[in-house]
């Protein structure tokens, strides 16, 4: 007896170890005519699919896994992955891509069979919303995916609600569609195992429901930018629960109208790496207290306001980008940089600058990559000979300046 269960032991083992090294000859019928059905769908429409989708022919010996667009699990043969954005393959650089009349509507019901999919890009498409809308549970059925590319469509907060089913979803994102009004959190704190969020470009407002985002315990990355959201509610009376979200890494608050108040939001964030604040309503010097508080920061960007006064760099021992462009800064703010031995990208354009170059503190900066002091008011000669020991540097822009002249012979970067 033990003997036989040994052998079926050894021969599923040797059945799992062939399907490995040889892999799946072909994907599943089911999943085959399913996408077949996305193509004649496509093609109702009246474009030529046999162009847009050309490797997808309708013949039980051609194998979907080798389609374009298509991925499958080597072992299994199962469709796991579907890259189906700008299916239509319209320029999407061009002004008439957002016309009206490239809006179309599909059925979701058509993704149904294929139960192994975990990412699914229909970005840049123009769809409008979903035909079968009254039949969104088939959603759920959909258990194992995980990467959802909404964006560049035409979608309306009703899409949210319907999305609430993918609870297995890990990256979301609706950029640049049409939702509109307060912060659709009711549905999306649903989703607890989002580590990625989007809902950048869209004409959402109000004041965003900070303490019902904290239920996202699993984020890593939420981007609100360009949208039209205003400052933020105190948070003291529920900091505690934002401890929750202690994964946060990258976080996109710009083009929105924050003011000065979203410092102290943003700092109950210590472990965020990027923090990018830019062209919002910040004004004047910014609170010492809630930036030191961020020494995980990699990335700083608050270009586009009207800030002044001081920064404390000193704090961020992390910090390898820096863009303060397009404020009121003076040079004073360039003087504790050579206190971040990281650092590699500085971004200083268009501030309140006059007086001499600091080249004695800029010269420290051993890593640095790019520097953009353009569009400022520095004089006297320009010191080459010590912007010469910059030996990683890669970029360089000081046009629109008030320097004397330049001896060039000295330039050997």
């Amino acid at each position: 007896m033990e003997l036989a269960i040994l052998a079926k032991c050894l021969l599923l083992g040797l059945a799992i170890l062939w399907i490995q090294i040889h892999g799946n000859k072909g994907c599943f019928e089911t999943e085959r005519l399913a996408l077949l059905d996305f193509k004649e769908f496509v093609g109702s429409n009246g474009l030529d699919v046999d162009y847009l989708l050309s490797s997808w022919v309708d013949n039980s010996m051609s194998d979907c896994c080798k389609w374009e667009r298509v991925m499958c699990n080597s072992t299994t043969g199962h469709v796991t992955e579907l890259s189906l954005n700008n299916t239509r393959q319209y320029d999407i650089e061009s002004i008439s891509f957002y016309d009206d009349e490239n809006i179309w509507f599909i059925k979701f019901s058509m993704f149904q069979q294929l139960k192994e999919l975990k990412s699914l890009n229909l970005s840049y498409n123009r769809i409008g919303g979903f035909i079968d809308d009254t039949n969104f549970e088939t959603l759920s059925e959909l258990k194992k995916l995980e990467v959802l590319d909404l964006s560049a469509n035409y979608f309306n907060n009703s899409i949210l609600s319907p999305l609430s089913n993918l609870t297995s979803l890990k990256t979301l994102i609706l950029s640049i569609n049409i939702m509109e009004g307060s912060f659709p959190i009711q549905d999306l704190v649903k989703l607890k195992n989002l580590t990625v969020l989007s809902l950048r470009g869209n004409n959402l407002n109000g004041t965003p429901p900070l303490q019902k985002l904290s239920n996202l315990k699993n984020l890593k990355s939420l981007d609100v930018s360009g949208n039209g959201f205003t400052s933020t509610l105190p948070f003291q009376d529920f900091k505690s629960n934002f401890s929750k979200v202690s994964k946060l890494k990258y976080l996109d608050l710009s083009d929105n109208y924050f003011n000065n108040g979203i410092l102290s939001f943003s700092s109950i964030f210590p472990s965020v790496e990027t923090l990018d604040l830019s062209d919002n309503n910040l004004e004047g010097p910014l609170s010492y207290k809630d930036l030191v508080k961020l020494k995980n920061l990699t990335v700083l960007n608050i270009w586009g306001n009207n800030l002044n006064g001081t920064l404390p760099l000193q704090s961020f021992k992390r910090l390898e980008e820096l863009d303060i462009s397009y404020n009121r800064f003076n040079s004073s703010i360039l003087l504790s940089l050579d206190a971040l031995p990281s650092f590699k990208v500085l971004k200083f354009c268009c501030n309140d600058v006059e007086g001499s170059f600091p080249i004695q503190e800029l010269s420290k900066l051993k890593n640095l990559e790019s520097l953009d002091v353009s569009w400022n008011g520095f004089n006297g000669t320009l010191p080459f000979q010590g912007l010469c020991g910059l030996k990683g540097l890669q970029e360089l822009d000081l046009r629109y300046n008030e320097f004397g002249v330049v001896f060039l012979n000295a330039l050997t970067i």
